[in-house]
């Protein structure tokens, strides 16, 4: 059989085996912090956009996986070789192809299946169990048990999570057999907790209170058992009924551990925030009332999620001390719940979630200002305190060091740029202007995206006066880091609003230049073919089509080219439609500057040009492959 086989001795299933026990590890670490994104409100944040690159709409090349109809046979073939290495590496590459997006992999099952069952070697089982995982053969659940079960833990590691998430009956027992034994070992114990929570097994209780009490346990293995009987306890009390009989002794547990001294101090209040349903039981809200004030902050953060996973009113009097903590997941988990209230109260004390630390927060929260300035009720409120961060002082930031007013909170600045700009609320076009001298880059920049966003005439001459003292900067080296994203901010608007008064500005920028910025240049060409739309004789026709002829080496950037034939098909440059011509046959259509070249074709002429073509991505590098598939697939394997 004529295979390349990797010379790497890299083993896939020991490498799955080291993943699996890390993942753990950091679900158990994270359990009572990490933030819940089930609950996360779905808003896209604002970004600075470029007009240049949606006017005109050009289609792209799309891209498609494929695989060789070669592969499939040839693994199957080293599935049922007499190698063991060859066994091992044909399973790794059904695993490594299943990630990579191939399917149509499942009738390799039964030669899989067979080295499961009879392989002498452990490595090769567990590559044959961890490749039966990955193409989901539910049906082999009870021959991947009985190999978990020989096995011992690194087999146990890639089955025993997957029989939980396929919720394999037949493990149960074992699971809740192992809670009981005296020391089967901390990792299998979590596997068994964690499967046992995941099943929702109500008969498992009893052994998840037993091993969460008991302090000579490990931290995460009793951490993880609070959140097993936590979860249990939450499907028997799902739809917020409180009659289950197992919210009482839970909330007895949960009562003691409070009570009862812990090292660390407050890891018995963080066993019962992870511990207590969500139920509307008074004595089970009164205690998770009590804990999000807690001065841990994993704690007070469990405890406030499952308030708010109850009814966000119950958590909304606690989103005030939680916006102040110095844990970004309590303010995230703070904004969220005033953005839950969405009324004016709300926006005016997630104002200052505009400049918190964590970008995840205060992209999030501007979103949604957006969001609310669409409600009549809610714009004048949404632009009354963005326009708070515009004049000085602004207000204080979120976070427990901010207790006065920050002398440069350029976060909120910015992201009040945006939520204003995105609003059109003209008023703040002055402020802006002030801005673009910010100190931080990101603010400079974000304050003359909002001034192209807001299109106010009379800003338009200052703008020209500044441009040219940015474009002076261009030339140092290296630039100030604001210059180029502000240039190509107000170039871009030169050209959508067709400021004719900035044309011999603009000119400046069409000489071949390797000391100015090449995307200033090219929005500098995108901006000339937007005022001169229409007018083939402009002698602009010849300095853009200069600029596409002017081919590597040294030659100008894609970029530039690419704009220049687009200006030309702008102009209905019929003059230099030969030079256009030329060019589509040399690019094609899977190039940027072909696409652009065959769209100005279309505009000058009208003629249907070549369809852009779908491109293919072939996947080359494979354990095992055709050994002249690198020259004769054209699938690209």
């Amino acid at each position: 059989m004529a295979v390349i086989v990797s010379h790497c001795r890299t083993r896939i299933a020991a490498v799955a085996y080291r993943c699996v026990v890390l993942r753990m590890a950091r679900s158990i670490l994270w359990a009572a912090a990490a933030f819940d994104f089930g609950h996360s409100l779905l808003a896209a944040d604002l970004e600075i956009d470029h007009p240049m690159h949606r006017n005109p709409q050009l289609g792209t090349v799309v891209w498609h996986k494929t695989f060789s109809d070669r592969l499939k046979p040839l693994w199957r073939q080293a599935l049922l070789r007499p190698e063991a290495e060859l066994r091992r590496v044909g399973a790794d590459t059904v695993t490594i192809a299943v990630q990579r997006g191939m399917s149509g992999l499942e009738d390799l099952e039964q030669p899989l299946l067979a080295i499961l069952e009879s392989d002498d070697d452990p490595v090769v089982r567990r590559a044959a169990a961890h490749a039966l995982i990955e193409i989901n053969a539910r049906g082999t659940a009870s021959q991947l048990f009985a190999a978990a079960r020989s096995d011992g833990l690194p087999m146990a590691l890639i089955v025993e999570p997957a029989l939980a998430r396929w919720n394999y009956p037949g493990i149960q027992d074992l699971w809740r057999e192992r809670l009981q034994q005296e020391d089967p070992g901390p990792t299998l114990l979590l596997l068994a907790i964690d499967g046992l929570g995941t099943a929702g097994e109500s008969s498992a209780i009893a052994g998840l209170n037993d091993l969460l009490v008991d302090r000579l346990r490990l931290p995460e293995v009793r951490l993880a058992a609070a959140r097993a009987a936590g979860q249990i306890a939450a499907r028997e009390v799902a739809g917020g009924s409180s009659e289950s009989p197992l919210v009482a002794p839970v909330l007895g547990t949960a009562k003691r551990l409070i009570a009862r001294q812990e090292r660390p101090e407050y890891f018995g209040r963080l066993l019962a925030a992870n511990l207590l349903p969500v139920t509307r039981d008074p004595e089970t809200l009164d205690i998770l009332r009590s804990l999000t004030a807690d001065s841990e902050s994993t704690v007070a953060f469990a405890a406030l999620r499952k308030l708010r996973d109850v009814e966000s009113a119950l958590a909304f009097p606690f989103a005030d001390g939680a916006g102040k903590s110095p844990d970004a997941n309590l303010r995230r988990l703070a904004a969220e719940l005033l953005l839950d209230k969405a009324d004016a109260d709300a926006v005016q004390r997630l104002t200052a979630f505009l400049d918190d630390r964590n970008p995840s927060v205060r992209k999030l929260v501007a979103a949604k200002f957006v969001e609310f300035g669409g409600r009549p009720e809610l714009r004048q409120v949404v632009i009354d305190q963005s326009m708070r961060w515009l004049q000085s002082p602004p207000p204080p930031s979120s976070g427990p060091e901010k207790t006065e007013p920050p002398k440069n909170a350029w976060r909120g600045v910015e992201q009040a740029i945006m939520v204003l700009g995105t609003l059109d609320h003209e008023p703040a076009v002055w402020r802006m202007m002030r801005l673009l001298d910010h100190p931080r880059p990101e603010t400079a920049i974000a304050a003359a995206w909002g001034l192209r966003r807001l299109h106010v005439p009379d800003a338009l001459p200052e703008l020209l006066v500044r441009a040219a003292g940015l474009r002076r900067q261009l030339e140092t080296t290296p630039p100030p880091p604001r210059v180029t994203g502000q240039l190509l901010q107000i170039v871009q608007y030169f050209g959508e609003v067709n400021y004719r008064e900035s044309e011999p500005f603009l000119r400046t920028f069409l000489p071949s230049s390797f000391s100015l910025d090449y995307r200033v240049r090219a929005a500098a060409i995108w901006a000339l073919g937007m005022m001169y739309a229409d007018q083939p004789d402009t002698d602009l026709a010849e300095l853009f089509a200069a600029r596409l002829a002017d081919v590597p080496p040294p030659g100008d950037r894609p970029l530039v080219r690419r704009f220049a034939a687009i200006s030309l098909g702008r102009l209905k440059a019929v003059k230099q439609l030969d030079t256009l011509r030329r060019f589509a046959a040399t690019e094609g259509t899977s190039t940027e500057i072909g696409i652009g070249v065959h769209w100005a074709l279309r505009e000058i002429t009208g003629e249907e040009q070549e369809p852009i073509p779908t491109g293919v991505i072939g996947m080359p590098r494979w354990f095992l492959m055709p050994i002249d598939a690198g020259s004769s697939s054209t699938s690209g394997e």
